[in-house]
Parts: C-alpha cells; structure tokens; sequence
C-alpha cells in the first residue's frame, strides 16, 4: 500500500487489488519515472486500484480525479461513488484496468517496424477543493473589499495530488507458478518460460480438457469409435446419426442396467429418438408408451364349444408400443423396428404404432 504525503484536508491512499509481480523495466528509469506505485497488467485480465479518499477538514470537499500519461484512455475505467466528501467523511473508488486479449497479437505488435510497448508512465491526479462557511472572517473581508453579497460561497484555490503510477503489460505465464518463490522473483524467467509455453500451449490446453475428450456428447467424432468401445456399445449395429449415438454411449451403463425391461426399452428410445420419458404421465399419454396387450388365449367356464372352434389364437407376452412425436417424419420406422427387436426379450412380440401428438 503506498501513501501520498498528507494534505491540510484530503488524505489519500491507494491499494492494489492483486499481488505484486518480479518487474524489470524494459525502458530507462529516466523514461519511465523514478517511485510510484508498479502493477503488473495481463492481457484479457482486468486489474483494479482501490482508492481511498478521507476528508480531514470540517467543510465539504468536492474532488475529481484523472489520468496523465501515455497509457491509452479505453484501456481504463475511473469510478468514483460521488465527487462529494462531507466533512470527517471517507470515500472508495476504483481505477480499472483492462488491456485488450490480443495485445501481443495485434497486427501493430507483429510489425517488424513497429517497436510495442509494454511499460507505461502515469500520474494519478487528484484535484480537489472545499468551501469555506459563511462565517469565516476571511470571507467577510473579501466581500466587504470586492462589494459582494456576505452570503455568496467562496471556494479555496483548487489543490492538486499525485500519485506516481508505473504499469507494465507482460504475458501471463503459467509456468513460471511451479517454480519456488526465489525463482518467480526474477522477471527474466517469466520472460524465458513464456517462450516454452507459446510452443506448449495446444498440449496444455488439450490435457487442461481432457475430461471434454473423454465425455460422448463434446468429445471429437473421430474419438467416438474409441469411446464406443470402452463401453462396448455396437456403433455399427444401428444407423443412427452422431448425436443419437453420443446421447446412447453417455447413458451405455444405465441402459445395459435396465436391457430386457419396459423402463430400459422406453430409455433406449428416447435418447435414440429424442422424446421426452413424460414420467408425470399416466402409460397412455405419454410420448413413449409401452403396454402390455390385453388380449386373452381362452377362458375356460360356461362355454360350449363348436366344431368350428379353435383354440391358441391368443398372444401371450406381447407388448404395444406407440410413439406420439409432434411430426411423424421426424421418425424412421425401419429405425425403430430394429431398436425393440434387439432389446425386447426373445420371447415377447409387440405391435408398433407412430402418431402424431395430440394437440
């Protein structure tokens, strides 16, 4: 935390929001200025400044704070809560800073005749003043000398603070964080491992991803007959289309837990399919309904048979399933046939039936 010298009625003092960082000045100390207060900026990463302001006199004090140097003006933010400071009273505000993510691949930055800078030179400054009450006997005199109204407000010459404020713009290195703390002092080796991670980078980011790699549903298309066999799930037995076969590895483990039931048959439809399960609803309404047929083999008991009669036309274990989609084509029935016969029980038949959701 650095601290201006005092003035007779505005205190300031000024704290980093980050942790200082090793910096070695690529310019001259002539250039770029002697004391201050150094950050350290990343491109892409926002930086603040907390300013604290406190009013020590007894009148109010009305402030305004700008910036002098060669940084560029879009690349910060001054916010302040109010101008104003009641007396005995303290204020925050908040110098941000942002350099734009590509700064270092700019096309000024790759010019071989542009020089890019990465140090900046600034002045904080504070311009301030506060009213002097009515009362005062130095006012009275001024206007009793000058004809004025007594009850006109007298402001006192505007005052001026500084603070010195280095900034210098270098590259994030994620190396440079597994060294010991010795090492991380020195700037030069920020610098020097940049270099190694430029080159490293696509290895880094692909292993910082790995998990997106190994999930069906963000992994690469060339990777699917890779994860497909992890989870022994036939991806040439079926001609579904990509995202159908992503959604139907992702849910392999729970499908194979439920194969041969009513609840692992309507599972493997909607992931292949994309209709909802409509658990709320009762077996008929839903978008995928499966129902046991009610249809009987015989009944024995009061019953007279005739000499044309025949027995065994019943259909024990069959089963209906409908599909209601909100537009038929939006299902290919060869599709459908194929997913039942391969999961259903060898044993059962069933009926299927596509229509349209009712509206």
């Amino acid at each position: 935390m650095v601290h201006t010298r005092p003035a007779p009625a505005l205190n300031l003092r000024f704290a980093p929001m980050q942790t200082s960082e090793a910096i070695a000045p690529t310019t001259s100390e002539d250039e770029l200025g002697r004391g201050g207060l150094n950050l350290v900026l990343f491109p892409g990463e926002p930086s603040e400044l907390l300013m604290l302001f406190e009013n020590t006199s007894a009148e109010p004090i009305s402030i305004e704070v700008r910036l002098e140097g060669n940084f560029p003006s879009h690349w910060y933010h001054i916010r302040l809560e109010a101008h104003d400071i009641a007396p005995y009273k303290r204020m925050e505000g908040v110098l941000r800073f942002q350099v734009p993510d590509s700064f270092f691949e700019d096309d000024h930055a790759l010019s071989p005749r542009q020089v890019l800078t990465l140090d900046y030179r600034m002045d904080v400054v504070v311009a301030y003043q506060h009213q002097v009450p009515l009362n005062d006997p130095q006012l009275t005199a001024h206007n009793t000398a000058n004809n004025t109204d007594n009850h006109t407000e007298l402001r006192q010459q505007r005052r001026l603070e500084y603070m010195g404020l280095n900034l210098f713009v270098r590259p994030r290195t994620r190396l440079s964080e597994l060294l010991p703390a010795v090492y991380r002092e020195v700037d030069f080796m920020h610098r020097y491992l940049q270099v190694f991670e430029q080159a490293l980078r696509p290895i880094i980011e692909t292993t910082e991803a790995l998990t997106r790699y190994l999930d069906p549903l963000t992994a690469p298309e060339a990777l699917l007959p890779f994860l497909a066999h992890w989870v022994a799930w036939p991806m040439d037995e079926l001609p579904l289309l990509p995202n159908q076969q992503r959604r139907l590895m992702r849910h392999a483990m729970e499908i194979y837990q439920w194969r041969g039931t009513r609840r692992g048959l309507r599972l493997f439809l909607h992931y292949a399919t994309g209709l909802p399960l409509d658990d709320q609803l009762s077996e008929g309404d839903r978008a995928i309904s499966i129902q046991e047929s009610s249809n009987q083999a015989f009944t024995l008991g009061d019953v007279h048979l005739g000499p044309n009669a025949t027995l065994g036309r019943g259909r024990p274990y069959h089963f209906i399933v409908t599909l209601r989609p909100d537009t038929t084509d939006t299902i290919h029935p060869p599709l459908i046939h194929r997913i039942i016969t391969q999961e259903k029980p060898a044993h059962c038949t069933y009926d299927l039936h596509i229509e349209p959701r009712p509206t």
